[in-house]
């Protein structure tokens, strides 16, 4: 029985390490009679060079002759320019999820699970607050190591979103008997809706593959996107225009900067628009890396050295500690408000004493947004703004510090408890610090 055969990959799954390297059965995804769709003519394509070329050539999943797959088949069809737009904007992160999928030996059908998703826009976040390319919901984030914080969103992180989503698919997978169809379903209503329809088929002794499972509507019409889509860039390259590709400008590769560095200085330092930069780095929630990391940043290929010897400059890197110092203080100034059921931005915005398109204007909001229950909302900190005349401290009497190997202002100020700004003003004299050299302080 299936759900006996399930019930143990569960088993099997809780008590060992997830298998890796999983075969593509692609069969698997047609359990009833199939219209195969031959590639043993197509043209071979360089990843590099032909981007789509190469997805297309690599899709080999068989067809079933269904109605469900003939509706959304019509859909692509008729709208071949929304498949060119999302095609485009795709890209820069399809190198890196092909780059995965073929590690893992994976079908490369599952390239386009973000498609469906999300359009490839990882800053979209659903009504069911499902986040990024691959659309995790909270819970199975955190299930998956996808770390969620007021810095960092490791669902809209788009290596660690990708290689969590293969995780899920592939222990699926093996849930599921090696059925990609099921798997995938799984992925989207969760397993355990998947389970409970085969259950439902087996008492009544009805078939339990995919297609004649009872699902959820959406559920139902998942697997054939997917499928359909694939279905239509096979079949349809002559009017279907992708994209030329560009590697060299596109691929993206990352860098581990060790610290905190703002996104603005990664647009600087990279010479490249700042929303591009969020776009390639949409796990930073607050335009900064994360104090206790991840600190990697993804970019193209083409600007990684450039970024690189900019970032190991000793005056850039101070100029860089100088803006990471400035937002944080930014940032201390704003608190966080977790929304509750019947709030309102007008609510809101009226207990923090804020004006409503403030409180949109911080979040990335606006008027025709809609708010959840327990949607994180940045706040200003009223209560870190003081209107009291208070008595100018007097300064403390100086003290001094000799420079040595390795030390910067950042590290200094931080040593010794003291205001990057304010360090760096005592001594504005000295341009460039070497070992030996004394500098000013003034600490309590």
């Amino acid at each position: 029985m299936k759900t006996k055969a399930i019930l143990f990959s569960i088993l099997l799954l809780a008590g060992c390490q997830q298998s890796k390297n999983i075969k593509p059965n692609l069969s698997a995804i047609t359990p009833t009679s199939t219209k195969g769709t031959s590639t043993s003519h197509q043209p071979q394509y360089d990843v590099k060079t032909n981007l789509w070329g190469y997805v297309v050539s690599e899709l080999k999943m068989d067809l079933p002759e269904n109605e469900r797959i003939s509706q959304q088949e019509l859909y692509f069809l008729n709208n071949p320019k929304h498949i060119q737009s999302v095609a485009s904007r795709a890209e820069p992160y399809m190198y890196s999820i092909i780059d995965e999928i073929e590690k893992r030996e994976l079908p490369m059908e599952l390239a386009l699970v973000p498609v469906v998703e999300s359009e490839f826009n990882p800053h979209v976040t659903s009504s069911a607050n499902a986040a990024g390319l691959w659309q995790f919901v909270p819970i199975t984030g955190n299930y998956y190591g996808l770390a969620q914080n007021q810095w960092y969103d490791g669902r809209r992180d788009v290596m660690a979103s990708t290689k969590a989503a293969l995780d899920l698919l592939e222990r699926l997978y093996v849930m599921f008997d090696s059925d990609w169809a099921l798997a995938l379903a799984a992925y989207n209503a969760g397993e355990g809706r998947v389970m409970q329809a085969i259950k439902a088929n087996e008492s009544k002794n009805l078939p339990t593959d995919y297609w004649s499972l009872s699902l959820p509507k959406e559920t139902m019409n998942y697997v054939p996107k997917i499928l359909a889509l694939s279905k239509v860039i096979r079949e349809n390259e002559e009017t279907i225009t992708f994209p030329k590709s560009n590697y060299r400008d596109k691929a993206l590769a990352s860098f581990d900067v060790g610290e905190q560095i703002t996104l603005n200085k990664v647009a600087e330092l990279s010479q490249l628009p700042i929303n591009t930069v969020k776009d390639y780095n949409p796990g930073y929630k607050r335009g900064i890396t994360a104090p206790n990391g991840p600190h990697v940043i993804m970019l193209p290929r083409n600007k990684l050295d450039q970024f690189r010897n900019a970032f190991e400059d000793e005056a850039v890197l101070e100029t860089i500690r100088l803006a990471v110092a400035k937002t944080n203080q930014s940032i201390k100034q704003e608190g966080v408000y977790k929304v509750r059921s019947g709030d309102s931005f007008y609510a809101i915005a009226r207990r923090y004493n804020m004006s409503v398109k403030d409180l949109q204007r911080i979040n990335g909001l606006n008027a025709k947004s809609t708010l959840l229950v327990g949607q994180t909302l940045k706040i200003h900190n009223a209560g870190s703004v003081s209107n009291t005349t208070t008595t100018k401290p007097t300064k403390p009497s100086p003290s001094y510090y000799k420079v040595r190997q390795g030390d910067s202002y950042y590290s200094i100020a931080r040593r010794h408890g003291i205001n990057l700004k304010l360090l760096m003003s005592w001594n504005a004299d000295i341009k460039m610090l070497k070992p030996g050299t004394q500098l000013t302080l003034y600490t309590k």
